[in-house]
């Protein structure tokens, strides 16, 4: 008995890491990916309410995304909230 609860124990431990993992990766992609569509589409908006509308989209996308490790609170110590900013050569990055 003591061999078969190892192993239910175990097994529990393995399956919660793997969808831990796969639901890290999952999101990780999604806010690479809203990165990625940002940075292709800023150059050809014309108007402050489509930059503003483009930013504001891979922000939420960023925010419904976040870690599950990432305990900060929101970017309530930058009185903002936004996970993003514009880099020197004008590539949007998370803000770290």
């Amino acid at each position: 008995m003591n061999r078969n609860l190892r192993i239910i124990i175990i097994t529990a431990l393995v399956t919660l890491g793997s969808v831990t993992a796969f639901t890290e990766w999952h999101r990780s992609v999604a806010r690479a990916d809203a990165l990625t569509e940002l940075n292709y589409t800023w150059s050809g908006l014309k108007t402050d309410t489509a930059k503003t509308a483009a930013v504001i989209k891979a922000n939420t996308v960023i925010e419904q995304n976040r870690s599950l490790f990432d305990f900060s609170n929101s970017g309530a110590s930058t009185g903002n909230g936004m996970r993003i900013k514009q880099d020197a050569q004008g590539k949007w990055i998370i803000a770290q």
